[in-house]
């Protein structure tokens, strides 16, 4: 297993475990999540949600098999590392205020598309050459 696989990895388990106690905080905050108004429970799960689908996204990157080495792998990888870390910065930050505008959000998550998106054009780029 490569380094940056490893770095996938760790940052999508410590995400996992981030959604987890963030699912504690929702489930155990004052006040309780049914008397909260729809609005901001709703920018509160989803910023809970993201943070399940960055973790998975980086889990999976740690456990691909083939090694695909270039700028455009390895820019996507770090925005694929860089995606749980700004998405868990916009929970604790701007899902607590209520904001509308959620740019640590949706960092977050242009992050991951960006990066996966890279990811697949360097896998295409890759497999051409085998072929």
């Amino acid at each position: 297993m490569g380094t940056i696989q490893k770095w996938h990895l760790g940052i999508g388990l410590a995400a996992l475990a981030f959604f987890a106690g963030t699912g504690q905080y929702l489930h155990f905050r004052q006040p309780a999540m049914e008397s909260t108004e729809l609005g901001p429970r709703m920018v509160l799960r989803a910023g809970h949600i993201y943070l399940l689908f960055s973790g998975l996204m980086n889990v999976v990157a740690g456990f691909r098999y083939e090694h695909i080495a270039g700028k455009l792998s390895r820019l996507g990888s770090i925005l694929m590392l860089a995606s749980p870390v700004l998405l868990a910065a916009g929970f604790c930050i701007e899902a607590t205020r209520n904001a509308v505008e959620r740019h640590l959000t949706r960092a977050g998550v242009f992050a991951a598309v960006i990066g996966v998106v890279l990811q697949f054009i360097a896998f295409l780029a890759y497999r051409r050459k085998q072929a």
